[in-house]
């Protein structure tokens, strides 16, 4: 069963961005990719391109490719991550909520899975 999903359209420099919610399909998807890498990515441009967003995230949260991603200079990345951020609250709540319990954990505990939120 298809359905619309929620977007918003912003304006960053002179193209229109399309900002959407993203399936929760999508958000085990991205989880799972974090656990497998227990936390340890070493892709550093794909997992911490705005501290707080990585590209896949920002490819997941619009209508982007990573192509397309490239265009943009890192302020205007910067601005379409707090899009991002402001459209989907619940989201980055459960993703701060999910890395403040990863740090949380003693450095022995490491190699233990992330905590199921």
């Amino acid at each position: 069963m298809s359905r619309a999903r929620r977007e918003n359209t912003v304006a960053i420099g002179e193209r229109q961005v399309t900002i959407r919610e993203p399936l929760v399909d999508e958000l085990l998807g991205l989880l799972k990719q974090f656990r497998e890498q227990d936390g340890q990515s070493q892709d550093v441009f794909g997992d911490h391109v705005l501290g707080e967003l990585s590209f896949r995230e920002i490819e997941m949260f619009t209508t982007l490719s990573a192509t397309e991603l490239g265009l943009f200079t890192l302020s205007e990345l910067a601005e379409i991550g707090k899009a991002c951020r402001e459209f989907n609250p619940l989201f980055f709540a459960w993703k701060d909520q999910l890395v403040r319990a990863i740090r949380s954990q003693p450095s022995s505990a490491a190699s233990s899975p992330a905590p199921s939120i």
